[in-house]
């Protein structure tokens, strides 16, 4: 299956909320914002995913850039939106910082930055629920 087989399970789960909540991060919004949508997949369950994590993201960009009207910019976007799909579960995010997770260094952020690892292993901890929310406060 593909994101494109269930568009409802994707833009039924809260983007106006989310997006809201992202022009507080970003005040100076368009309407007609550039944004690119990035990617990853994992399968844990032995059966081969039918789609590669850029046909991922392709397929969510062509959706976002349908139903929002916004203008798909690889490298100088507002908005980055990461799609992370393990086995048959779709997480997205937005993004809140400008530099990517696998670009910061320590001297960038400090000694306290906390591992993208880490971060991924506690957010499945937290049993998330299809529509629900997530800011880190600490980005």
């Amino acid at each position: 299956s593909s994101l494109s087989d269930e568009p409802d399970t994707v833009f039924g789960c809260g983007w106006q909320q989310a997006i809201e909540l992202w022009k507080e991060f970003f005040p100076k919004h368009k309407q007609s914002m550039p944004f690119r949508v990035t990617g990853d997949r994992k399968c844990t369950s032995g059966h081969k995913q039918a789609f590669t994590s850029l046909e991922a993201a392709v397929e969510l960009g062509g959706q976002l850039q349908e139903r929002f009207e916004w203008e798909v910019n690889l490298s100088n976007y507002e908005l980055e939106v990461h799609c992370g799909i393990r086995d048959r579960t779709l997480a997205v995010s937005l993004g809140l910082t400008d530099v990517s997770l696998s670009r910061r260094v320590t001297q960038h952020l400090g000694t306290t930055h906390l591992s993208g690892h880490i971060a991924y292993s506690m957010i499945l901890l937290c049993k998330l629920q299809p529509g629900d929310v997530i800011v880190d406060s600490m980005c």
